[in-house]
């Protein structure tokens, strides 16, 4: 049985995977030789020439060790060819180096002190550019300079990853892969699956890679998180062979559900955030670990325009009118009456256009507006908000209204309007909640408003009436 499982060992990969142990013991022996040598020269003493030459002699032979394992260890593939060749390379020039400055601080090798300075200096750089390549292949081509101080990433061009401080401010600029899931893969993945490393022959680095998967077949099974097989390793027990990262801090709670959504909604590049139905656990997610609003927020929060003219404000004051800015950091305005209830001619009203680009809260509740007054109104394309109840207002003044884009709320009640003008109100693009109390629209007519837009809500007060024959029937 021995024999059998003695047989079955993999001893290239067993032999290989001694490198990463190995390989200290070179940079570990040259850097005590360079100290050792150091102390010599400033004490002028001989007698520190045997430390020194011992300290190269074991720190070539380390250099062969690990480069007899490193041998081993590239044969498991998924390495880029030409950083793993001149860490190859590099490493045994190194170590052939160390043997040769051990030649010469021993006495068996007689050259000159200048030569033997530049054996030194160029073994000692050879094995730090050898380390940095290693951990290149191991670790990702910019682990090194990740957290490098700013003038020094300048200096060999990296480009640090934004992640930290992206802007999340607006749902709609994010892209779902490049802005959610490209960053957890670069900081989870990337050291293995990259182009500096594509173990199994997968190679996450870019999108295409990421979906063509490695030699075992597909990773990513777009429209199926739980079939995926990344979703499995990321999730199966930490334990196992097979569990994902193998090193380095693993997924978290919020990065595997984003991940799964994103595959489930079809695992594409293009998908904004605000293309998806965002489920609610993942609304959650993102408000708690990005501070990630993905609430629909309402157009005066994300539209900007210039400040009302000072002229402008003052021909409205001066009409009767009181305007308010509606918010610190917004140019928007509201407009009303100066006093509750405040009638207002129809003079009054064809002033408002002059703000057209800034009036957006518009109150004229009980203002005596008559229908031809709404077509100065229907000329206010950022109105978000009106108020005009309590008016002897009908079907043919509502339909002035009809293309305002952005209106959102519109409070018709307590006025003479009929079914006829909830087909005007319907095509109101944005319009969400709209109050229908003691008007001439019917029973049929709502139901049939909800039915064209059954998002929107429809507030038509108490039905005191209906309440009262039905508890007649009842009893």
């Amino acid at each position: 049985m021995y024999s059998a499982l003695f047989l079955q060992t993999d001893w290239n990969l067993f032999i290989g995977r001694f490198h990463p142990v190995l390989v200290h013991l070179p940079i570990g022996f040259f850097m005590l030789a360079g100290l050792l040598e150091l102390v010599a020269s400033r004490k002028k003493d001989k007698k520190w020439d045997d430390a020194v030459a011992l300290s190269f002699l074991l720190g070539g032979i380390g250099g062969v060790a690990a480069a007899v394992c490193g041998w081993s260890l590239a044969a498991e593939g998924g390495y880029d060819p030409a950083t793993l060749s001149w860490h190859r390379w590099l490493g045994i020039i190194s170590s052939g180096l160390g043997f040769t400055a051990w030649l010469v601080k021993s006495g068996r090798l007689k050259l000159s002190r200048n030569i033997w300075l530049g054996i030194v200096g160029v073994c000692f750089l050879g094995i730090t550019i050898t380390g940095h390549l290693g951990g290149n292949l191991t670790h990702g081509e910019n682990y090194l300079y990740q957290y490098a101080p700013g003038i020094v990433q300048a200096l060999v061009g990296y480009e640090p990853d934004t992640a930290a401080t992206r802007d999340f401010s607006s749902p709609d600029s994010i892209l779902i892969y490049t802005d959610l899931i490209q960053p957890v893969l670069e900081q989870k993945c990337y050291s293995c699956h990259s182009d500096a490393k594509s173990q199994g022959g997968l190679n996450m680095a870019t999108l295409v890679g990421l979906m063509e998967g490695g030699e075992h077949g597909e990773v990513i099974t777009a429209g199926d998180a739980l079939g995926s097989e990344m979703v499995r390793r990321v999730t199966i027990n930490p334990t196992s062979s097979k569990y994902m990262p193998t090193k380095g801090a693993p997924m978290t709670f919020t990065e595997i559900n984003l991940l799964s959504w994103w595959i489930d909604a079809g695992a594409d590049s293009s998908l904004h955030l605000t293309d998806e139905e965002v489920p609610d656990h993942i609304k959650a997610l993102l408000m708690r670990d990005y501070k990630l609003d993905t609430r629909p927020k309402p157009y005066v929060e994300t539209a900007h325009t210039s400040p009302i003219n000072d002229d402008t404000r003052k021909v409205l004051e001066d009409a009767g009118f009181s305007v308010s800015v509606l918010a610190a950091n917004s140019n928007f305005v509201e407009v009303g009456p100066k006093t509750i209830r405040g009638q207002m001619n129809s003079d009054q009203i064809a002033l408002l256009p002059q703000a057209k680009d800034q009036i957006t809260w518009l109150n004229l509740g009980n203002a005596g507006l008559k229908d031809d007054d709404l077509k100065a109104i229907g000329e206010l394309k950022e109105l978000t908000r009106l108020r005009l109840e309590n008016n002897a207002l009908t079907d043919a003044g509502i339909a002035h209204l009809d293309g305002l884009p952005h209106l959102e709320s519109l409070n018709v009640y307590a006025t003479g309007i009929t079914d006829a003008a909830l087909d005007v109100i319907a095509r109101l693009p944005n319009l969400k909640r709209v109050y229908l109390w003691q008007t001439q629209v019917s029973e049929q007519g709502i139901e049939a408003l909800r039915a064209k837009r059954p998002g929107m809500m429809i507030d038509t007060g108490f039905q005191f009436a209906a309440q009262t024959e039905q508890a007649e029937q009842t009893e």
